[in-house]
């Protein structure tokens, strides 16, 4: 068997060799480089934004909707370990304190402990009303896949003569989102495509939510002829 010699040697040497993976995948670098094709090491990654869709109007007939249901607030999914993967944990740790610890906490580059979220069962009940409403009004049509507007009343029970502020009614954020997303992948394909929201909380006798899904504006009802003319200095 002949002596091996490293490349970086045999070029010392004057030996000529093929340029190696290495090499080429360097060249190749630099080239994209000059090209302006790389980022500099640590730059923030710039997105495509290759998602985005033209400001123009796009018209559809609007979904409209109501339900007598009680508006309900987005209650977040808890979130626990399964006994079998706490189980696990115990196992792969062997006695060693600071592993299991730091396997329960996803430190652990060797075990992987997987979690189980669960959606609370009001909000999944809320979610499903509000979800086959949609569905109803739908008609047969296929979910909307463009930039859309979204309009929504949700009424409380109270007098009518009073706006619902109370510590108990729910904050308008978290209300509008337990709706946006029970009609995700129903009345529309994904809610990206909500851009112009219009909301409202009432007290009524009774009850109820209204919505009515609509082609966005892209004047803003002249808001945005009022940024553009904004000097930002």
């Amino acid at each position: 068997m002949g002596a091996r010699i490293s490349e970086a040697d045999a070029r010392r040497l004057g030996i000529p060799c093929a340029a190696g993976p290495a090499v080429v995948a360097r060249s190749a670098a630099r080239g994209r480089a000059a090209a302006g094709l790389m980022q500099p090491l640590g730059a923030p990654r710039i997105p495509s934004k290759k998602g985005r869709l033209p400001n123009s109007a796009v018209l559809f007939d609007d979904v409209v909707f109501a339900l007598s249901l009680e508006p309900r607030p987005k209650a977040r999914a808890r979130t626990f370990m399964p006994p079998a993967e706490l189980a696990r944990a115990f196992e792969a740790a062997r006695g060693d304190k600071g592993r299991f610890l730091s396997i329960v906490r996803g430190g652990d580059a060797d075990t992987r402990i997987r979690h189980q979220s669960i959606t609370p069962k009001e909000t999944a009940r809320f979610e499903q009303a509000v979800k086959m409403a949609g569905l109803a009004a739908m008609k047969g049509r296929e979910a909307i896949g463009t930039q859309m507007a979204v309009d929504a009343v949700l009424a409380f029970e109270g007098d009518a003569g009073l706006w619902p502020t109370d510590n108990t009614d729910g904050d308008l954020d978290n209300l509008v989102k337990a709706l946006l997303d029970a009609l995700n992948g129903t009345v529309y394909r994904d809610d990206r495509l909500v851009v112009q929201l219009n909301l409202a909380k009432v007290c009524l006798p009774r009850p109820a939510i209204a919505i009515r899904i609509k082609p966005a504006d892209p004047s803003l009802g002249g808001l945005l002829d009022l940024l553009l003319r904004s000097d930002p200095r």
